[in-house]
């Protein structure tokens, strides 16, 4: 009878193929899939079985099967916001299990600090990637402009909003850190870094 083996059942993560050998030259070989060639390579998970039949007619065959997993799909990006509203981290892959740096276990966390921070997603099937992400959190931005005040007429009040953090756009159309004043009325300013913003307004 030819010796036939064609190994223990293979499990793989992230392959897309697998060669099987028949390993039997000088003999006729007949797959499930109907091939005759000595190796075979299969790309789709599932049982497989070779018939091994020497030149005297004597047979012989083996099956083993393979299993082929995907791996984790990265759908993490890097993530930019302002420290009061934290950037929730989805990983994704519904199913799978995880394992963030923070030492949480869910598909999702808060970030609370910058930094880059990493999760091991493990599928069902046992197949694992590591994926990271940068975040950056900008600090909270304060203004303030004082109380309400008065002035005497004829007289003017330089009204301050501070250091520039990237933006800084008053009600009446001033970009300027300081704006000075000479009539009576509302003034308001927001200023904002991008992710972050504050507000302040004064009566005068």
């Amino acid at each position: 009878l030819p010796t036939v083996e064609l190994g223990p059942d293979v499990s793989l993560c992230g392959a897309v193929s697998h060669v099987l050998d028949a390993d039997n030259p000088g003999n006729s070989v007949l797959w499930s899939t109907g091939s005759q060639d000595q190796q075979l390579a299969v790309t789709t998970s599932g049982a497989y079985t070779v018939v091994v039949t020497s030149p005297h007619g004597c047979s012989a065959s083996d099956e083993v099967r393979v299993d082929l997993h995907e791996l984790p799909v990265n759908v993490l990006e890097d993530r930019s916001a302002c420290i009061t509203d934290p950037p929730v981290l989805d990983a994704g892959n519904p199913g799978a299990s995880y394992l963030w740096s923070t030492g949480e276990q869910g598909r999702s966390i808060t970030a609370t600090s910058s930094g880059v921070h990493a999760v091991m997603v493990t599928t069902p099937a046992g197949c694992s990637s590591t994926f990271e992400v940068d975040v950056t959190l900008f600090p909270e931005l304060t203004v303030a402009l004082g109380n309400d005040t008065s002035i005497c007429e004829g007289s003017s009040l330089l009204l301050d909003a501070g250091p520039d953090p990237g933006s800084i756009l008053w009600n009446t159309g001033a970009v300027t850190s300081t704006m000075e004043v000479d009539q009576a009325g509302t003034y308001g300013v927001t200023v904002s870094n991008g992710w972050c913003s504050a507000q302040a307004s004064i009566t005068v």
